[in-house]
């Protein structure tokens, strides 16, 4: 038996984080069952859960007593720690309930009770809705209501649910509530519309009461503006609004505020609002104290009530979109008389906050773009028309202080004219706007291009996350289900299950007779979507990363109508499609930058259409398996069997021992899926790298997919260094030549300009986001699941591998990621003053195990020790280290599995070879 690595008595498990549903405390749960995960914090090696405890009371006295008046689900003996379903009394509208959760060790010792935690429902059943949609004429771009109410003393608590479509901003009192803007994320809002819970106690007084909101078009009634936007399906004519406060008193009696027709509304300051064409704010017409009480609204017209836009309300629990940071100019520039062009030095998604004092009735606009003509004013070719543009009107009261509202955009630059005197570095600020999700990660080493590469990835990310993952912020404000642009999202390895899950319930809502769109919401209305549309991948991966069995219950029935669509037009299994080319391997680079091709000649599309297809009859058979549908589970991976089958008689060429016709993508994508034929690998292996190396000296050659492909593929094929001269050349194409050429993000095409192209490519894309996973799966080690390929965890991580892959230019790596089980760390550094050793630290969260693959740096024998103690020595594993529970030994690695803990390994080598790759 082992014996810890601390001295002294054992120590209990510690809970030191609780979530409910993903999240820290929600409000306004409207799940009928909501799960509860936890943390588990030991100084000690090695430590599994071996039961639990969750108590939910309906106070806190009670809680504090153990009694369980809502749940007690005894001492259950279990391991699982996340999304474990509350099983108690029903739960009601408004209600909130206090839990804590305490667990035993593997040895029975039972650990404390966690420190208490909440949940609160929101409003559970359709009727418990009392207000009912209003607004105004459809004329009135952005329009004010009010009420006021009288509020008896004692309250013991209040809140507001609300919903304005497109988008609101709330206020008690004369004060804003909250700081989420552009509220709610976007959804198909005829099938549901999101609404969010403020608890608003503290903005309430004994007497007389005002409440406010703004209103903005947002997604819900875009303006008709078809040179502006691909976005062509508006919902409604114009916005509304549904609210209910709840006031609930110390004794127990609820005073509902709703809104209805009592309530006043008025034209604002905002003359216009389009989610792509900007604002128009006149602040002449302004209405100061509007939201608050006693303001004189005889002027201002009853509410119009208007028809409900169908969608069920649902509760908003991902998280909103917020301003997150704020950017101060490097620089400002006046290329033409009376223009002004600040440089923010970082492409983001917001807008800019503008200090200005001038006359009544000055006219200032406000353009924002990604580059610059060379004569240093903002490039509009981009943004026809009023795109990007917003206008501010000043009301000439000392210092006004302009931000828009309803709409974003694409920030690098930002241009002022009609400015009343000449504006200071100063007098602007950039306002960094996304989904406030966990960006918690990190990745670092030795290389400063790769540090580079994997920051304008993490800005990427950033804007491209606004409720959902839009394609660019401009031109296409979608979220399409493009599989390289998501695939690069989920390789940054960030924390965001409550994002995915919202986005793949809209893709589930926006299926047409098991036909999915090209984007969801699908705001426009392309239907059917390529084949290659990323549904099941991103299901799975979803839950391999979470452990959320749910999820694929509640998309098992969409995933399967799609994948059986797809096999009503594959012809003897395979997807031809002619037509859809344009969904295959985009922007292959060309023969210099800006010549790329929108879709490659190089490689059929399909090809990509049916590896697709393979791959979600693959993942649909090993879902049914977990989900217990036997009979569906050998159907499914009968049929992949036969369309792996299928594409390898079609493309692969014995003779060549490679796919035709002859790509990089053609040979990577059937390595990455895993259908190569059986004793060919090397072969097709073979034939990529002699592309990358010799035909395109060292460069990649391939569009979305096959880019996708290549970073899941040549790492894990032993060719790190393959891999890592591709990442970090700065000759075209590739992420180092974007670094080299200025880019503070992930451009849209290997070359940042296509003049030939009307549509100039955006600075901002997920698309080569994926490099993001060599860097954390590969060079730092942290494996996680693979997108096309078989990569795999234990569901939430519970046991996983650390498997570094070394090339011979980096001398140093690590990063850390954030999963339902706590925080997995890897680093390693390379020690040539002690016989070409290897160092790594690795963490692995309570809960789990890990397998750590430590290289043999070239030779065939090394000796590993672990904090000082030899573990490994001459091919034999030595058990006597707390926290190591086994050994082996693979052709280039010693695997040592592991239980939790931090760990220390020194990999030493006899033999003075240099380090090298790692397979």
């Amino acid at each position: 038996m082992m014996t810890d690595i601390l001295p002294g008595e054992p120590q209990p498990l510690v809970v030191s984080e609780m979530y409910c549903e993903y999240a820290v405390n929600p409000l306004g749960l409207d799940i009928a069952r909501p799960r509860f995960s936890w943390v588990l914090a030991s100084r000690r090696r090695n430590r599994r859960q071996s039961a639990y405890r969750i108590c939910v009371s309906t106070s806190r006295e009670n809680l504090r007593r153990d009694h369980g008046d809502k749940f007690d689900s005894g001492k259950v003996f279990s391991a699982q720690s996340v999304n474990v379903p509350y099983d108690g009394l029903m739960l009601s509208s408004g209600e909130r309930c206090y839990w804590k959760v305490r667990c035993w060790d593997a040895d029975g010792v039972a650990g404390p009770w966690s420190e208490p935690a909440t949940f609160e429902m929101g409003l559970v059943q359709p009727g418990d809705w009392r207000g009912v949609w209003i607004g105004a004429d459809p004329d009135v771009s952005a329009p004010l209501l009010r009420t006021e109410f009288s509020v008896p003393g004692n309250i013991r608590r209040a809140r507001v649910y609300i919903s304005g479509l497109g988008c609101y901003e709330l206020y008690l009192n004369g004060g804003r509530v909250g700081d989420h803007v552009l509220d709610p994320a976007s959804t198909d809002y005829d099938k549901r519309i999101l609404y969010a819970t403020y608890d608003v106690t503290e903005y309430l007084r004994e007497g007389t009461n005002a409440i406010g909101v703004m209103l903005g078009a947002g997604f819900y009634c875009q303006p008709s503006e078809p040179d502006l936007t691909d976005v062509v399906h508006a919902y409604g004519d114009s916005p509304r609004l549904l609210m209910q406060m709840n006031i609930q008193s110390v004794d127990g009696d609820v005073l509902r505020v709703k809104t209805d027709e009592t309530w006043r509304v008025s034209p604002g300051p905002i003359l216009f609002n389009s989610v792509v064409g900007g604002e128009v704010y006149d602040a002449r017409r302004e209405q100061p104290g509007w939201a608050a009480a006693g303001f004189d609204d005889s002027r201002w017209s009853p509410a119009v009530v208007k028809e409900s836009p169908g969608g069920v309300m649902e509760s908003q629990l991902l998280p909103a979109i917020k301003v997150n940071r704020t950017l101060t100019p490097v620089s400002l520039a006046q290329p033409s008389p009376g223009k002004f062009v600040y440089d923010l030095g970082q492409c983001f998604g917001g807008w800019a906050r503008l200090h200005v004092k001038g006359p009544r009735g000055t006219k200032i606009t406000i353009q924002y773009g990604e580059y610059l003509e060379p004569g240093g004013l903002i490039d509009k070719r981009p943004y026809p028309g009023s795109q990007e543009t917003n206008t501010y009107i000043l009301k000439g009261e000392g210092e006004e202080i302009h931000e828009p509202r309803f709409t974003y955009h694409p920030v690098r630059y930002v241009q002022v004219e009609g400015h009343p005197g000449e504006p200071r570095l100063g007098d602007l600020e950039g306002r960094v706007v996304y989904s406030d999700v966990d960006l918690f990660g990190t990745f670092e080493c030795s290389n400063p291009l790769l540090n580079r590469i994997h920051q304008n990835v993490e800005w990427t990310l950033t804007n491209q996350s606004f409720g959902l993952p839009l394609d660019c912020l401009h031109r296409e404000k979608c979220a399409p289900l493009d599989p390289a642009s998501v695939g690069g999202a989920l390789y940054t390895r960030k924390h965001m299950p409550r994002f995915w899950t919202k986005w793949l319930r809209d893709i589930r809502l926006a299926r047409k007779d098991g036909v999915l769109p090209d984007a969801a919401p699908s705001y426009r209305n392309l239907y059917p979507g390529g084949p290659h549309v990323c549904y099941l991948p991103l299901v799975w991966y979803v839950y391999q990363c979470y452990g959320d069995r749910r999820v694929l219950e509640e998309h098992y029935d969409g995933m399967k109508a799609w994948t059986d669509y797809l096999t009503s037009q594959a012809e003897d299994h395979l997807l031809v499609l002619g037509g859809l080319e344009l969904c295959s391997d985009h922007m292959l680079p060309g023969k210099s930058p800006g010549e790329e091709e929108f879709m490659s000649s190089e490689t059929p599309g399909a090809i990509i259409f049916t590896g697709c297809y393979y791959r979600n009859a693959l993942l649909l058979g090993r879902i049914a398996e977990v989900l217990g549908r036997t009979r569906d589970a050998q159907n499914y991976a009968n049929l992949a069997k036969k369309i792996a089958d299928a594409f390898n008689r079609e493309w692969f060429n014995e003779e060549k021992r490679r796919y035709v016709p002859e790509s990089q993508t053609a040979d990577l994508f059937p390595l990455a899926l895993g259908i190569v034929p059986k004793g060919f690998e090397e072969d097709v292996i073979h034939h990529v790298v002699e592309s990358i190396v010799r035909e395109h000296d060292g460069h990649l050659h391939t569009g979305t997919i096959g880019t996708t492909a290549m970073v899941e593929t040549l790492a894990t094929n032993g060719l790190a260094d393959v891999m890592f001269r591709a990442a970090t050349v700065t000759s075209y194409p590739g992420w180092g030549y974007m670094v080299d050429q200025g880019a503070t993000t992930i451009w849209e095409s290997w070359g940042r300009f296509q003049p030939k192209n009307p549509r100039w490519r955006a600075d901002s894309m997920m698309m080569w986001a994926t490099i993001d996973r060599f860097l954390y799966n590969d060079l730092a080690g942290i494996a996680g699941p693979g997108f096309f390929g078989p990569d795999g965890v234990t569901p939430g991580f519970e046991r996983f591998d650390i498997r570094p892959r070394i090339p011979e230019e980096l001398h140093h790596a690590g990063a850390s990621i954030r999963t339902v089980r706590g925080v997995i760390s890897s680093r390693w550094r390379k020690d040539f003053s002690n016989r070409h050793s290897l160092i790594l630290d690795v963490t692995v969260p309570v809960n789990s195990t890990a397998s750590i693959h430590l290289p043999k740096l070239g030779g065939e024998n090394c000796t590993v020790e672990e904090s000082g103690t030899v573990i490994w020595k001459d091919h034999a594993f030595l058990d006597i280290a707390p926290g190591i529970l086994a050994g082996r030994e693979e052709p280039r690695t010693v695997v040592i599995e592991v239980g939790s803990g931090t760990y220390r390994f020194v990999i030493s080598e006899d033999t003075h070879e240099n380090p090298g790759d790692e397979a």
